[in-house]
């Protein structure tokens, strides 16, 4: 068959072969489509049959997929875990929420990391430190600068470190960008 497809394809003009080059390529993604299809309709047959999913399960399915940078499935995985009403204020939960708000930014969307960044914010419990990090860098890449000088009073409290210094530093580029030149300078100073 590929011994037919290279004569025939030989044969054709350069239109006709951009044609078919193009054919090729919509079959080769229908399969890929058609098979990740499947893979989710066995993944929800899966979970029909075996009920509820615990906690550190969704847990432990969400940070695999995080760590392989499938932030699109990390974040469905963790969605579910999070959105639980029974699994709220669980120490795992935290780790839940952060990696779903993580998967969401990875995933440019800022609106719904920005929801799950102010929860791990008001409960400063863990992540909350890098929540507020996350939060100024989020702020700075929408330009929506409101909420930021809260951000960095609490980031501001931080014992020395890197985290710190990177709110410092997200606070002093803000200013930059909405021309506070000089109180910029101040904090670039410090």
């Amino acid at each position: 068959r590929g011994f037919v497809s290279v004569f025939v394809f030989c044969l054709l003009s350069p239109a006709e072969a951009s044609f078919h080059t193009d054919l090729q390529k919509a079959q080769n993604q229908t399969r890929q489509l058609e098979a990740q299809l499947r893979f989710l309709s066995e993944s929800h047959r899966d979970f029909k049959a075996s009920g509820k999913v615990s906690l550190s399960k969704r847990l432990s399915d969400g940070q695999i997929n995080f760590l392989l940078k499938d932030y699109i499935r990390a974040s469905i995985i963790l969605l579910d875990a999070v959105e639980n009403p029974s699994n709220k204020g669980k120490y795992a939960w935290f780790d839940a929420l952060y990696y779903l708000a993580e998967s969401l930014f990875h995933n440019q969307n800022y609106t719904g990391a920005k929801k799950y960044y102010e929860v791990l914010v008001r409960y400063r419990r863990q992540h909350s430190d890098k929540a507020l990090a996350r939060l100024m860098e989020i702020a700075a890449k929408t330009k929506r600068h409101s909420g930021i000088d809260r951000y960095f009073l609490k980031g501001r409290q931080l014992p020395p470190g890197p985290l710190r210094d990177k709110i410092y530093y997200l606070r002093a580029k803000s200013l930059y960008n909405q021309g506070r030149f000089s109180q910029a300078y101040g904090l670039f100073q410090q």
